[in-house]
């Protein structure tokens, strides 16, 4: 696995000495610019890439697509979220599978049709429009949770912080992403939304956790300041905490479409280094892909006089 520090303007993704990437969203490197040349052998000492690797991490960095080049699910592997990868997106044998093939396996068996399909493997996927809306027809009322309208959570007062780790090798920060840039057209607007609704995005913060970037966070306290005092969070601050409990680096993480730039030249663990300045890759970011943020799609299943059955989930 390599650690990627290159940049679209050659200064390594505007990563500082911590090679943690603050705005990936903006990097657009390509993994042909390390591609071995004729009759280069890769070593540690000279790095590079065959064909069929750059080719691979393209396919990574652009998510899954059909036929015609659509993406299938709103999202993709981020630049940088690389040395997350091992086990689960890449194997870490030669001949091992990843956590993704296992999960998609056991999803395809039992639980996405009607009976269990135990022989289904991951291989048995057809990457075409056609069979991405088979799929997602058997059990998207019950499933999704795509519904941008959190009219009646705002009208009874509520409050949410959102939070995704930029590195997350599970569930790709992009969608989380979308997902919110779909709440702001459908409650208004950037101001009506981070009136009750504010994203916060942790670089280098793997699925959940851990990574390489500062990945703990009081989220309870801020957002229990809002809701009984009204104070929304302005930023967040994230640590890395060592084995001991020590706090070694900190960072502010402020609200999408922003992110902390170091703009005093200060030390990458210090967060007075830190302002927060907004990502226009962040901001300008549309998706063009086969689903939709929408309403009204959900159902609810019920024991009924002994039968399962389907019903609309929102009036």
């Amino acid at each position: 696995m390599f650690v990627l520090r290159l940049s679209r303007r050659g200064r390594r993704c505007d990563a500082p000495a911590d090679g943690i990437i603050a705005d990936p969203l903006a990097c657009t490197w390509d993994p042909a610019s390390i591609q071995c040349k004729v009759g280069q052998t890769s070593t540690s000492d000279n790095y590079c890439l065959t064909a069929d690797q750059v080719t691979t991490l393209r396919r990574i960095y652009s998510g899954p697509t059909d036929e015609h080049g659509r993406l299938l699910y709103p999202g993709y592997q981020l630049r940088g979220s690389e040395l997350n990868w091992a086990g689960i997106i890449v194997p870490t044998t030669a001949t091992g599978t990843t956590g993704d093939q296992n999960f998609v396996r056991e999803t395809l068996r039992y639980q996405i049709f009607d009976s269990p399909q135990p022989a289904l493997t991951y291989k048995d996927i057809k990457f075409t429009a056609a069979y991405y809306r088979k799929v997602m027809e058997l059990g998207a009322g019950i499933y999704d949770a795509t519904d941008p309208d959190l009219s009646a959570f705002k009208k009874a007062g509520g409050k949410l912080i959102l939070w995704h780790g930029l590195g997350d090798q599970h569930i790709p920060a992009v969608g989380t992403m979308a997902y919110y840039k779909a709440v702001e057209k459908a409650m208004g607007g950037e101001a009506a939304t981070t009136d009750f609704a504010r994203l916060f995005l942790l670089p280098g913060v793997a699925h959940c956790g851990g990574g390489q970037g500062p990945d703990k966070l009081d989220a309870l306290t801020a957002i229990t300041d809002w809701v009984t005092q009204g104070k929304a969070p302005a930023s967040l601050l994230t640590s890395t905490v060592d084995s001991t409990g020590k706090v070694t680096s900190s960072r502010p993480t402020y609200p999408f479409p922003a992110i902390a730039e170091n703009t005093t030249g200060g030390s990458a663990d210090d967060p007075s280094s830190y302002t927060s300045v907004e990502s226009t890759a962040e901001a300008n970011l549309t998706l063009d892909w086969l689903g939709s943020f929408r309403s009204g799609y959900e159902q609810v299943g019920n024991w009924i006089h002994g039968k399962w059955v389907i019903s609309k989930g929102k009036a």
